[in-house]
């Protein structure tokens, strides 16, 4: 592997991270695939999805487990769903918004770089 893909690794594990701490939305996984833009598509694809499936997991084992489950009952009653599938759907959601924003920012990258050629 590359210093390049090792280092946009990181980069987006670090803005996953801050991104879940600071602003906990569902959206900011789409940022991720910037810095995961320059591997190559399919493995851009692979590490937004793992970064952003594990990130909120291992986030999840910082709290107390009283609390997220609070958390995830109130929720569950507001949206109608289990909250055990709230604790599932929320890394599983964020996961496959990066893999796809990351996925997605590669390929323009890609496109332009073969176009410029």
């Amino acid at each position: 592997m590359r210093v390049g893909n090792i280092l946009s690794i990181i980069i987006a594990t670090l803005l996953a991270v801050l991104f879940l701490v600071l602003f906990p939305f569902i959206f900011t996984a789409i940022i991720l695939g910037i810095p995961l833009s320059a591997i190559r598509p399919k493995f851009s694809f692979l590490a937004g999805l793992l970064i952003g499936f594990f990130t909120p997991l291992a986030l999840y084992l910082q709290y107390p487990l009283s609390s997220v489950l609070e958390l995830s009952t109130r929720l569950s009653e507001i949206i109608g769903i289990p909250s055990i599938l709230i604790i599932i759907l929320y890394p599983l959601v964020y996961g496959i918004l990066a893999g796809l924003s990351a996925f997605f920012f590669s390929i323009i990258i890609s496109s332009l770089k073969n176009r410029s050629k």
